[in-house]
């Protein structure tokens, strides 16, 4: 089935769209339906097995050690958006929130040329109730990693350990870290960026996307994406207003995940705009943001 699915990727289309001057690559991958489709509701969790312990993936399917952390193993993820994807899967069974980014620092430092990227249990994980992340090669985010490069963004904070920038001219709403390591107030100021209020159908904790790697420099770049929304109006739209698009870290980052042909050649800027407009959060009217300021 992987093989299958890897091989079908050489098929895969692709079209690119300006966005404000931000490069958006949209994909159309009809292997990620199964994502896209998933039925993440606490009701619809219970009633299906876990597909990432253990116990219940298919026989066939290997799992490598993670080199420095015994708490997770590294699969190749059978339904790839990418021609190299893997999913960093908890060796418990614990939820998708309980994620330490210090994780996923650890992976892109013991494996250089990979990014790591994350979503919340209401964020894009099709996995909400097992700990998990994700890796690829850093090349496929290669139209964000050179835009950061060259415009990392507007300087909120600077310390010894930390430069912490905003991004308003992005479609979508992320705060950009460049640093050495993760630190206690990066900690913090990762898991505080969330929407102020939550329940069990929208977990405050699970309203975020990260995206990490290290560039040449070994400096490490991370992205927080907050968010307001789990999936865009669009996706619960029907007729030819429907766009089945829901969004993770990756569609965040610029790369738009669409199984259906006719979202892939349909799709515009104008939309696009409204579904980062709608799925992402205002950080900067958040009342934590002038507290993290002080820290």
């Amino acid at each position: 089935m992987a093989a299958a699915n890897y091989a079908a990727l050489s098929g895969v289309k692709t079209r690119s769209l300006s966005v404000d001057g931000f490069p958006i690559l949209l994909q159309h991958n009809p292997g990620r339906i199964r994502s896209t489709a998933a039925k993440v509701s606490p009701d619809a969790i219970r009633k299906r097995p876990c597909f990432l312990c253990r116990d219940n993936r298919p026989p066939e399917q290997q799992a490598l050690p993670f080199v420095g952390s015994t708490a997770y193993e590294i699969l190749v993820n059978p339904f790839p958006i990418a021609d190299e994807h893997f999913t960093i899967a908890a060796r418990e069974h614990i939820h998708q929130d309980k994620i330490n980014p210090a994780d996923m620092e650890k992976f892109v430092t013991t494996y250089p040329g990979y990014l790591a990227f994350y979503n919340g249990s209401t964020a894009g994980a099709s996995a909400p109730d097992h700990l998990h992340f994700q890796a690829c090669r850093i090349d496929f985010l290669n139209g964000l990693v050179s835009f950061t490069a060259q415009n990392p963004g507007q300087l909120m904070k600077h310390d010894s350990h930390t430069d912490i920038y905003a991004m308003p001219e992005l479609p979508m709403q992320v705060v950009h870290f460049v640093s050495d390591s993760i630190d206690s107030e990066m900690q913090l100021w990762l898991k505080s960026l969330v929407p102020p209020h939550g329940d069990d159908m929208m977990p405050a904790a699970g309203m975020r996307n990260i995206v990490m790697w290290r560039d040449a420099e070994q400096r490490l770049h991370t992205l927080l994406f907050p968010r307001a929304a789990h999936r865009p109006t669009c996706y619960f739209s029907e007729g030819e207003e429907q766009c089945l698009v829901s969004p993770g870290a990756l569609d965040m980052a610029g790369v738009i995940i669409l199984p259906r042909h006719e979202d892939f050649e349909t799709l515009t800027v104008g939309a696009l705009r409204t579904i980062y407009d709608e799925v992402s959060l205002d950080y900067r009217s958040l009342p934590i943001l002038q507290h993290l300021m002080l820290l």
